[in-house]
């Protein structure tokens, strides 16, 4: 569509008696229509851009606004582990000086303990040194007494033999003491005495054969509590009963 004014000319225009425009209305309002078809048109896709763009830009908004709560969240939480890990730093520090004052009084009673163990050691040594010579001591007067006693069993037999004495145990505190070789008619007669030695006073249990001064010799054994001197007195009052 060409250009209604392209041949227009302002003096021709003036030059004229009656001076007019041909503006040719029916092209102009049909332009006029397209012009205001496309202002719309552009208004319209401007209107929508506008709108698009507030779109994206509250999009945005709300983005960042989400971001930054996720971030003073993400903050507030790492203030909070912060928090949590200056306290467990905190415990862990008092945790360690506890453990390193423990691990010090340890040691010190483990110093102590082996300074213990280790004059236990020397007491243990000496002690072995002094049970030691104990038992050898005791191993040598064992012998001692073992060859004292078989030297004594063989005197106390041979006395016996020679005497004619022989003292058995008849039971707990006990003794019945034999006489033979009192009677030179039958040297094999039997003269016998058996005493209780269980109590404070002694007691004559049995007596064969029987003697009339016996409770005199008995009274005197209580008083002095010498058994060999009633062991003699015994003897002789056995004796005497044969030359009645």
């Amino acid at each position: 569509m060409g250009n209604p004014f392209s041949s227009f000319n302002l003096n021709q225009v003036l030059d004229m008696d009656q001076p007019h425009i041909d503006i040719n209305l029916p092209l102009l309002e049909k332009r006029m229509a397209v012009f205001k078809s496309s202002l719309g048109k552009y208004t319209t896709i401007n209107q929508q851009e506008v709108i698009n763009r507030r779109n994206l830009h509250l999009q945005e908004i709300e983005k960042l606004r989400v971001e930054r709560a996720q971030i003073e969240r993400d903050i507030q939480n790492y203030r909070m582990k912060e928090i949590a890990l200056i306290q467990q730093l905190e415990a862990e520090k008092r945790e360690r000086g506890n453990a390193e004052e423990s691990v010090a009084h340890s040691n010190r009673q483990l110093r102590t303990l082996q300074e213990r163990m280790a004059e236990a050691e020397q007491d243990a040594i000496r002690l072995d040194t002094v049970l030691k010579n104990l038992k050898n001591s005791k191993e040598k007067e064992k012998r001692q007494l073992e060859k004292q006693a078989s030297q004594i069993g063989r005197d106390v037999l041979e006395l016996e033999q020679l005497l004619g004495i022989q003292v058995q145990g008849a039971g707990n505190d006990i003794l019945t003491i034999k006489f033979k070789r009192l009677d030179p008619r039958d040297p094999d007669r039997t003269f016998s005495v058996t005493i209780d030695l269980s109590s404070s006073e002694y007691r004559v249990t049995e007596v064969s054969p029987v003697l009339p001064g016996l409770p005199t010799l008995l009274d005197s054994l209580n008083e002095s509590k010498d058994l060999f001197a009633f062991l003699r007195r015994i003897r002789q009052a056995f004796l005497n009963s044969l030359e009645i």
